[in-house]
C-alpha cells in the first residue's frame, strides 16, 4: 500500500501538526472501508469519489484546537479544488483524540447513516460548503487585539456559530477559514 499523503503545518522549520489522508476513487472505496453497504452509499452519495481522513495529530498547547482546525481545512480544501464532494474520517487508530471529534463535529461530519462496527467512522458532504471566514481578528484594533480576554472570547462565539450552522443544516460541510494565524502548510516527506 502506498504512504498516505501528509499535510503538515508549520511555523519556520518547526512542525506544528500534521494530517493524512488520501483521496480515493469509487474503485478504491471498498479496500479502504471495508464494507460494501458503506461503500455503495458513499458512491451513490457523490458519484464515488470520497476524501478519507486517516489521522489529524496536534501537540496538547493552548492553539491546538486552532491549529487542528486549520490542518483540517486545509485537507478539505484540497480535496474541494479536485472536485470531490464527500469526506470521510476513518482514523487509523481505534479512536481519534477529543480535540480531533470537537473540529470534525464544527465542520459538520456525523456518523453516516450506514455505518457499520465499532469505528469511529465520521462523514460530511461536500457538495454544498458553508463557509465562515474568521477574520474579525484582523479587524480589532490594538490593544484589543493582543488582549487574551477578547481573543478568546471572539473565539468561543466563532465555535458557538460554527455549532449553530452544523445543528442547522447537519451533515453539510461548515469550512472556517482563518485569516489570523501566522503558519504555512507544506506536504509533508
Amino acid at each position: 500500500m502506498l504512504p498516505l499523503p501528509l499535510c503538515v503545518l508549520r511555523r519556520g522549520e518547526t512542525a506544528l501538526g500534521f494530517a493524512s489522508f488520501r483521496c480515493l476513487e469509487s474503485q478504491q472505496l471498498f479496500s479502504r472501508l471495508g464494507s460494501a453497504q458503506l461503500s455503495a452509499f458513499v458512491r451513490q452519495e457523490t458519484g464515488g469519489r470520497a476524501l478519507v481522513i486517516s489521522g489529524i495529530f496536534v501537540p496538547k498547547g493552548p492553539a491546538q484546537l486552532d491549529l487542528c482546525q486549520l490542518l483540517l481545512t486545509e485537507v478539505l480544501t484540497l480535496a474541494l479544488r479536485q472536485e470531490y464532494a464527500y469526506a470521510l474520517f476513518c482514523p487509523a487508530e481505534a479512536t481519534a483524540a477529543p480535540y480531533v471529534r470537537e473540529i470534525l463535529s464544527l465542520q459538520g461530519f456525523v456518523a453516516p447513516p450506514v455505518a457499520e462496527g465499532d469505528g469511529e467512522l465520521l462523514a460530511v458532504d461536500m457538495r454544498r460548503p458553508i463557509v465562515l471566514t474568521r477574520n474579525i481578528e484582523t479587524s480589532i484594533k490594538a490593544p484589543l487585539n493582543a488582549n487574551p480576554r477578547v481573543l478568546g472570547a471572539v473565539s468561543l462565539a466563532h465555535r458557538r456559530l460554527q455549532k449553530a450552522l452544523t445543528e442547522m443544516y447537519p451533515g453539510c460541510l461548515v469550512l472556517s477559514m482563518s485569516a489570523g494565524l501566522p503558519v504555512t502548510l507544506a506536504p509533508g516527506a
